[in-house]
């Protein structure tokens, strides 16, 4: 609960032509090489939208309950209708792809990897990692926080009770969370903010398996292509497609890239004399440890707690959570602000336990078993791409992590991008409504302003959870900052921070306020209500009388949570 988050506010059974259907699953031991002689390939080229593509093969199947088929081969030109690109396959692909089968005809998702190929029943941690190699913190904690399980059931409704059925589970934020920070626990209480306790793989295949059931023939997808650039128009005004790996392109009315902090958007804009966007960094040299653990044999989640956090803020260096995933299993992570290196070994990771200030988490890891290995990681920069301030050509819009990458010891992205989807829905269907036929349509999505969707999507959307993550970084001498707008916070506001954080430490009602707001799923206003600033005022002064007193006496600074400590990273944000 990082207290600065409230600073700021193809539907037939029968096989057809470049489709796979569902119930062929490639055996795990195959190569892509023979599975591709199998298959055979379309070297057929095809016009899409005036630009030539050449398809490639037969993508590898997804098994899923209601998908229908997965195709790598592009719409014939003679299917008509607005068709839009989603550069990225990822968590943020996937939603904006959903977002656009709302008021496109046609969406087609490129992928640098191989998301289709395995399902999560069929490989390994290791192998899932091997695969998707594009998202190299695949198989680390992925918290998905409440505003976007909300966000998720309103783009894909059902999406959460497959999930469920797939073995997710559902977390009440107050009931199921053991939360210690600022020297003690936070009330254990029903709150009604439901969460999700998911790995990211098994949401990755459920997200799939709801596009491609949802989204039939008007779906394509097309996985291992790598993306190298725009296609423009003679005056370089307007982006009317991509350019792919292999020399071929497609066109489109629309491009959302979602490629994720690697995105080469920047300089694909240079070429072309538009001004990259300016970019903000904040840098507090995080290192950390994760790794997924079994639950004790007789571990009952509803008598003791489902997740586990515990930090020793408001200025400690080290932070551990312990997140539960499907399969009676938690992913676990420690973190350092400031360390130099982060433990390797499944023992060195139970001495770092060891070091928090709860000795919860290291009594009960010494009683799980590891299921995989150890993964460090770290220097990973919340990095903002300021699209709002600089114009963008037409037909193309920005997403995701190619537009603002946060320190993943928040857990944050997976519930940006469900929340930016939907923004972009609602965008999309503003711009077109009222528009009958497809030259009216065309034409009303030729005025869609880049730069306007933009701007909302910063102030909407990025602004809260940026307040989260990189305000919290910001509250410590050691982290880095660069570019316009990123600045510490007053000691004013911190210390009011602190303040509200101990006044929800001991009051439930104000706890579950500053929990929605946390998860993103309120805005911060909902806290100007007498009783917390009525509290809020008082804990205020009686910290100020507390301090002059010292002073009189000559005792110190003293405190209390862990004031005197050298503590907390916020890991996997509640």
């Amino acid at each position: 609960m990082p207290m600065a988050a409230i600073a700021v506010n193809c539907q037939s059974s029968r096989c057809q032509p470049g489709l796979v259907p569902i119930t062929h699953v490639a055996p795990k031991t195959a190569s892509r090489q023979t599975l591709a002689r199998q298959r055979g390939t379309q070297t057929r080229s095809i016009l899409y939208n005036g630009l030539t593509s050449f398809p490639r093969a037969s993508c590898k199947s997804l098994v899923g309950k209601g998908a229908a088929f997965v195709t790598s081969r592009a719409p014939t030109s003679d299917q008509q209708g607005l068709h839009a690109i989603v550069v990225g396959g990822g968590v943020m692909g996937l939603f904006a792809a959903q977002a656009l089968l709302d008021t496109f005809d046609r969406v087609t998702l490129v992928e640098r990897n191989d998301p289709l190929r395995a399902t999560v029943a069929s490989e390994s941690w290791e192998e899932t990692s091997n695969r998707r190699s594009g998202v190299p913190q695949i198989n680390q904690p992925h918290n998905f926080l409440v505003g976007g399980v909300m966000a998720m059931e309103e783009l894909m409704p059902g999406c959460r009770q497959q999930l469920l059925a797939r073995g997710a589970l559902e977390l009440d934020l107050g009931k199921d969370v053991a939360y210690h920070d600022y020297g003690g626990l936070f009330p254990r209480c029903v709150s009604g903010l439901k969460g999700l306790g998911v790995s990211r793989r098994l949401l990755e295949e459920e997200l799939y398996a709801y596009l491609l059931s949802t989204g039939g023939k008007r779906l394509c997808v097309i996985p291992r292509t790598m993306v190298t650039g725009l296609a423009w128009d003679a005056n370089h005004q307007t982006v009317v497609g991509i350019h792919c790996g292999d020399g071929s392109q497609l066109g489109a009315d629309l491009v959302v890239e979602a490629s994720g902090r690697r995105s080469s958007l920047p300089e694909w804009l240079a070429e072309k004399g538009w001004a990259p966007p300016p970019e903000r960094r904040v840098l507090a040299k995080v290192v950390a440890a994760s790794l997924t653990v079994s639950w004790p044999e007789d571990w009952d989640c509803h008598k003791a707690f489902s997740l586990y956090i515990c930090k020793t803020q408001p200025h400690g260096k080290r932070g551990g959570v312990l997140l539960p995933i499907e399969g009676r299993a938690w992913q676990l992570t420690l973190a350092e602000l400031g360390g130099t290196r982060a433990p390797c070994t499944w023992e060195g990771v139970l001495e770092a336990a060891k070091q928090l200030p709860d000795p919860t988490m290291h009594s009960v890891l010494q009683r799980c078993k590891p299921l995989t290995p150890v993964n460090n990681y770290g220097g990973w920069p919340n990095i903002r791409r300021c699209y709002d301030l600089c114009p963008l050509p037409r037909g193309l819009l920005v997403v995701g992590d190619a537009v603002q990458g946060l320190n993943p010891v928040y857990g944050q992205g997976m519930t940006v991008a469900a929340q930016t989807a939907l923004l972009l829905r609602q965008q999309l269907a503003e711009a077109l409504a009222g528009a009958r036929d497809l030259p009216a349509r065309r034409r009303r999505l030729a005025g869609l302003s880049g730069q306007a969707f933009q701007r909302a999507l910063a102030t909407d959307v990025l602004e809260p959870a940026w307040a989260l993550a990189a305000g919290t970084d910001l509250r410590y001498p050691t982290t880095t900052v660069s570019g316009p707008g990123a600045r510490r916070p007053p000691a004013s506001l911190t210390a009011t921070l602190d303040c509200l954080a101990r006044v929800a430490q001991r009051d439930a009602r104000i706890y579950g306020l500053v929990l929605a707001v946390a998860h993103l799923a309120a805005p911060s206003r909902v806290l100007l209500v007498p009783r917390v600033l009525f509290n809020l005022a008082w804990q205020l002064l009686k910290e100020a009388l507390a301090r002059a007193s010292r002073r009189l006496l000559g005792t110190g600074a003293g405190g209390r949570g862990g004031e005197e400590q050298e503590g907390p990273v916020t890991v996997a944000a509640t």
